[in-house]
């Protein structure tokens, strides 16, 4: 278990496992930054009577990748497009620049909100 990242949790590292018994092992995995991993666990069987009977160690490869939505915003102005005076039936046009700076694509959509 020495060596596993911080952001993984194994609930149970040994135990005893009676005949024809099951046990659960739950690891869990919390990301603290956007980064990928790949650690290995090394799952060692042996009795429990103390003849030093050992099952070939097996690993247990680990894979998780966290990641976070980032978008930057770039507004012609302080985070307001302002059309200011525009003469009825004449368009005019502002933009509103995003760019996804993340490692995948995003999915975005504009919305209003009523009074």
């Amino acid at each position: 278990m020495e060596g596993l990242p911080e952001e993984f949790v194994v609930s149970k590292t040994n135990g005893t496992i009676k005949p024809c018994k099951e046990e659960l092992v739950e690891i869990t995995f919390t990301a603290k930054k956007d980064q990928k991993f790949n650690p290995k666990l090394t799952l060692e069987v042996e009795d429990t009577e103390g003849y030093n009977i050992k099952q070939e160690a097996k690993q247990i490869e680990l894979r998780a990748e966290a990641f976070k939505i980032s978008l930057d915003i770039k507004f012609s102005h302080e985070q307001i497009l302002d059309f200011e005076a525009v003469r009825v039936g004449e368009p005019k046009e502002n933009k509103l620049i995003l760019k996804n700076i993340g490692m995948y694509s995003v999915k975005y959509n504009f919305t209003m909100k009523k009074k």
